[in-house]
Formats: C-alpha cells, sequence, structure tokens
C-alpha cells in the first residue's frame, strides 16, 4: 500500500515538474452566467474571441490555445461542448473549401523625421489607411483615429490580416488639416488634386520600417511627402517690426493629381499652373510654405515694397527642408 502512495506521488511530482518546464500556464476561468468572463478573456487578448450578447451567448466550457495556425474545433463529449481555438477567433473559408487563418491587425505607428528638426511636424491624430488583400472582404479603406491609446478605424469595424504577406498590400496617407476629408474612390483615383500649403504624411508597403509581422503586426512609419520651404530675413538693416506680413512666390506648381493607392509617386502629374504663393509671415518671423515635389529653374520672390529676388535651381525634394536666408541684395539657398 505505501509503495502504491509512493509511486502515485512521484507521478504526481513528475507531472508537476512536467507543466513547469513547458513554459506553459493554464489559467481557469469560472463564474455564474452573465458576469463578465467572456468580455475579460476578450480584453486581456485584446479580441473579440469570446462571443458576447445582452443574453447568454457562451453556455459551453471553452478552452483556448495559442497556435501558429488559426483551428477551432467542436467536440461533442456527454452533452458538452468543448471548443478549442487558438489566438484569433473564427474558422473562414476562402470559398473553396480551403481554411482562412485570420490575425487582429494592430498597428504601431510613427513618422520619419530625420530630413527635419524639432518635432514630429504635420503629424496629428488621424490618417487614412488603405489595405488590399486576398479577398474583398478583407479589404479596407479607413480613416484611423487615435484615442485611449490605440488606433481606431472610425468605422468601428474591426480589421484583419489573411496570413499572407506577399498578398497584402497597404498604403497610408496623413493630413496635417484633420479635418480634410477623402473617400475610397479619392484615394484610388489618378485624377484627384492635391494642393500645396500644408504638410502631408503618406508610407506604404516596401518603405523603411513598413511591414506587417505573422501575427498581424502592421508597422507604419511615416515620411513626409511635401518639401518644406522657408524664407528668413538676415539682413540687419530690416528689424523685424519692418518685415512684410507676408510675401508671394511664383514659379512654383502648386498641384498636382496622383492615386495613393498605387504607392509610387512618379506617377504623378504636376500641374503647370502659374499661380502667385502668398506666404504669410510666421509668429518666429519666417515665411515657411509646404511644396509639392519638383525642381524649379527660377523662382520670383516679391517682397512687397522692400525688395523682389530670384532663386535659380531650386530642388524640392520629397521630406527635404529648403531654407532661404532673404537680404538686401540677394537670396541664398
Amino acid at each position: 500500500m505505501a509503495n502504491n502512495i509512493d509511486k502515485m506521488a512521484i507521478n504526481t511530482i513528475n507531472e508537476l515538474f512536467s507543466k513547469l518546464s513547458s513554459n506553459q500556464t493554464t489559467i481557469m476561468v469560472c463564474g455564474e452566467f452573465k458576469r463578465g468572463k467572456s468580455t475579460l478573456i476578450n480584453a486581456l487578448l485584446d479580441m473579440p474571441l469570446c462571443p458576447t450578447d445582452e443574453h447568454i451567448a457562451t453556455s459551453t466550457v471553452s478552452i483556448i490555445k495559442y497556435m501558429n495556425t488559426l483551428k477551432c474545433k467542436i467536440i461533442l463529449f456527454l452533452g458538452l461542448g468543448l471548443a478549442a481555438c487558438s489566438d484569433n477567433f473564427t474558422d473562414l473559408e476562402d470559398g473553396q473549401g480551403n481554411e482562412i487563418a485570420l490575425r487582429t491587425i494592430k498597428l504601431d505607428v510613427s513618422v520619419n523625421d530625420l530630413s527635419r528638426s524639432g518635432n514630429i511636424s504635420g503629424f496629428t491624430n488621424s490618417f487614412y489607411l488603405y489595405i488590399d488583400q486576398t479577398g474583398d472582404d478583407y479589404d479596407y479603406f479607413v480613416k484611423m483615429n487615435y484615442a485611449d491609446g490605440k488606433w481606431k478605424p472610425d468605422t468601428e469595424e474591426q480589421l484583419y490580416f489573411i496570413d499572407d504577406e506577399n498578398n497584402f498590400q497597404y498604403s497610408a496617407l496623413c493630413f496635417s488639416d484633420d479635418t480634410k476629408v477623402m473617400t475610397k474612390d479619392d484615394y484610388c483615383n489618378s485624377e484627384f488634386k492635391y494642393l500645396g500649403g500644408s504638410d502631408v504624411l503618406y508610407a506604404k508597403k516596401g518603405d523603411e520600417d513598413c511591414s506587417i509581422d505573422t501575427k498581424g503586426k502592421l508597422t507604419i512609419k511615416f515620411s513626409h511627402l511635401y518639401s518644406r520651404l522657408s524664407f528668413s530675413y538676415v539682413d540687419g538693416e530690416i528689424s523685424a517690426g519692418e518685415l512684410p506680413t507676408s510675401i508671394t512666390v511664383s514659379g512654383i506648381r502648386n498641384s498636382f493629381q496622383w492615386a495613393a493607392s498605387s504607392g509610387d509617386f512618379s506617377t504623378a502629374e504636376l500641374y503647370d499652373d502659374d499661380s502667385e504663393i502668398v506666404i504669410n509671415k510666421g509668429s518666429d518671423d519666417i515665411y515657411t510654405y509646404f511644396a509639392i515635389p519638383q525642381e524649379v529653374e527660377t523662382v520670383t520672390l516679391d517682397l512687397g515694397d522692400k525688395y523682389s529676388c530670384y532663386v535659380d535651381n531650386l530642388n524640392l525634394a520629397p521630406g527635404s527642408a529648403v531654407k532661404i536666408n532673404l537680404s538686401s541684395t540677394s537670396a541664398d539657398n
């Protein structure tokens, strides 16, 4: 009898050691109906894995395990349903009987500001996200808003990544003017017109630090699409109080048309407009304007009743910061 007890104790100890060495932890969540068990699990996993409803929605024992691929099994045993699922919540097919593995998309957003000094100028708390992947049901065009420490689509829908990086294409566009409205047709239309003046941020698959991993983490690192062009007086002959309230610039094209969904800015078509651009003086006594990317042979500056001058061979590259110093006799790039 004693030997049997010793063997049982040894077996129990071995089982405990085996569980400890497996790096797996089992957590049991139990309670009465309608007490928030499913809501708690969904919050811990940050995905709608367990169904919730105002009525009883989960009346079976569910076993949730992490797996590399999506699986969902329902086992009937003595009238009880046992459901075992992986790290995502649903089991779908592509119409041909093939299983589709889904991942909830989570965003990691930043701005590449290497070519600009200071903070991430032009970045706001919202941007437009375009996703194209296998199956129209998982293509998205949404406005993402930052709230409560997370990026959330304004449609309140959940975004999913089909587990195929090769077929996952995406791009994102951010206006410094947070009130600017854009539709999917605008985003995909090669004739949609963009104007200079305020900064625009852009990111796409293939850019540096732009990727999605197998768990659905979507990393977006925006770059400045426009060039920040600034003019400032350095001549002591003109005091701050005598500076003109604005200067007028001509020779810079101020609009272009482009389908942002293409991911290729080289397809943008610049308008050959001859409109003058009025740049107001900022509180720092600098005249700043965000110009669309282009190379300009000659820029003419009308500095009010003070001076007029020319600037030749101006390269306004995407993401660049071009500063021009004005004096009583010249403009130095």
